[in-house]
């Protein structure tokens, strides 16, 4: 075989391995590569498909938390209270979180505080409603919901 076949079957065999790659998804489920579009049923009953290199579940709007603050309202002591809500609410259909000092402890001490929090709605990774604003004085539930949101208005 002459130098110049061996470059050229190189070459070739190189761009087919670079293509064939690259049409497959970074999705990775228990060790496996799936490629774009495909599907995967957890024991649950949850359904998953693979899009832009991402898990989502299937056909569902969930919610992903933009913000949240707990504290006094119109601007007075607060904390933050993003991290807690994401872990209690994020790729949910609907949550209800209670607004106590059990979040992130009592940003102003005798003073009745607020919790709230900016949503949006997103299916399959993208957003399809919102951003959405809930509220709750302290003691009570906010819920949030993204139940039968389909596409963004």
């Amino acid at each position: 075989m002459s130098i110049r076949t061996f470059w050229a079957l190189c070459c070739i065999s190189l761009s087919m391995l670079l293509t064939s790659e690259a049409s497959w998804a970074a999705c990775v489920w228990a060790g496996k590569r799936y490629a774009e579009n495909s599907h995967v049923k957890q024991d649950d009953g949850l359904i998953y498909v693979c899009r832009r290199n991402r898990w989502f579940l299937a056909d569902a709007t969930v919610i992903n938390i933009l913000a949240a603050r707990y504290g006094v309202p119109g601007g007075g002591a607060a904390a933050s209270a993003t991290e807690p809500v994401k872990q209690l609410c994020e790729k949910k259909v609907s949550c209800s979180v209670l607004s106590s000092n059990g979040l992130v402890g009592d940003p102003a001490w005798g003073i009745v505080k607020v919790l709230d929090i900016s949503y949006i709605c997103q299916r399959e990774g993208r957003q399809v409603s919102g951003p959405t604003a809930a509220s709750a004085t302290e003691g009570t539930l906010a819920n949030l919901s993204c139940a039968g949101v389909r596409r963004k208005r």
